[in-house]
C-alpha cells in the first residue's frame, strides 16, 4: 500500500492547494486505519455552493475548468462528498490496500 498510495495520497492532498484562494480555510486529515487496510483523504473547506460532481462516461475527461473530480476519480478507490457544518463540504476519498 506504501508504493502505491504515495503517490496517490501525495497528488490527493496537493489538489486543494491548487485551487487555493487567498484568505479561504480549509482542513485536511489523513486516516489510516491499517486493519481495514484503508487510508481516507478528507478535504474540508466552508464553500457548500461548489460541490463536486461525478462526470458523466461521455464527458470532457479534461473540461476547460474545475478538473479536481476527474483526478480524484483516477487516483481514489471511492470518493464523495458530504456537509460540513455549518454550511461547508468535505470530500473524502479512499485508497484500499488490495494487495496488488
Amino acid at each position: 500500500m506504501r508504493a502505491r498510495a504515495g503517490t496517490r495520497r501525495t497528488t490527493l492532498t496537493a489538489l486543494p492547494l491548487r485551487g487555493l484562494v487567498p484568505g479561504r480555510r480549509f482542513r485536511l486529515t489523513l486516516t489510516l486505519d491499517a486493519s481495514a487496510r484503508r487510508l481516507r483523504v478528507e478535504v474540508s473547506d466552508a464553500r457548500g455552493d461548489l460541490r463536486p460532481h461525478r462526470l458523466p462516461a461521455d464527458a470532457d475527461p479534461l473540461p476547460t475548468g474545475g478538473r479536481g473530480p476527474t483526478l480524484v476519480t483516477a487516483l481514489a478507490d471511492h470518493w464523495d462528498c458530504v456537509p460540513y457544518p455549518p454550511h461547508g463540504k468535505t470530500v473524502r476519498a479512499e485508497l484500499l490496500d488490495t494487495g496488488a
